[in-house]
């Protein structure tokens, strides 16, 4: 298995991936390159297997075919490597199907999971996501509509998601 570490920038901020033969298995969004190389400092520190041999901070053939996908909204549960239950994968899979600039509740992924009393395991898998911006965690809110938790913190969410109201009011 090959494993290559990038720091990519996009939208204005800086995603640290990491990318297992064509499968991102970690990613990390930053306001700053130094913050996305320090968390991915600390991935690699609590990974026993990771090895960081180069920091790739040019795109090549797979991370552009990777953006691509993303751009064109087709990324599929067989671009990640997810570690975590099946409850929470399913949470993962169903994120995938937010549209950019749009948000659902908790409550609503539980609904359409066919649970609809388990928006707090909703919300503990939305916390637990590892892979951020691809797997866009950013798009779930609280029923009211405000804001929650975010692994990467309330601001960085709140950018994210006005970027992309921004981006799909074009």
């Amino acid at each position: 298995m090959k494993t290559k570490y990038f720091i990519y920038s996009v939208q204005g901020l800086y995603l640290a991936l990491e990318l297992q033969d064509q499968q991102v298995s970690y990613a990390a969004l930053a306001q700053t390159s130094e913050t996305a190389q320090q968390l991915l400092a600390e991935h690699l520190a609590c990974s026993p297997t990771a090895v960081l041999e180069r920091l790739i901070t040019e795109p090549d053939a797979d991370l552009q075919a990777l953006i691509k996908r993303w751009q064109q909204q087709q990324l599929t549960v067989a671009d990640f490597i997810w570690q975590g239950s099946a409850f929470q994968q399913q949470v993962w899979q169903a994120l995938l199907s937010i549209p950019p600039g749009e948000t659902r509740s908790y409550q609503q992924l539980a609904v359409q999971l066919q649970r609809p009393r388990a928006y707090r395991a909703v919300a503990n898998a939305c916390s637990a996501n590892s892979i951020a911006w691809l797997v866009p965690c950013h798009r779930v809110v609280r029923s009211d509509g405000s804001l929650s938790g975010y692994r990467w913190g309330i601001a960085l969410k709140q950018q994210l998601l006005a970027k992309e109201a921004a981006a799909r009011a074009k």
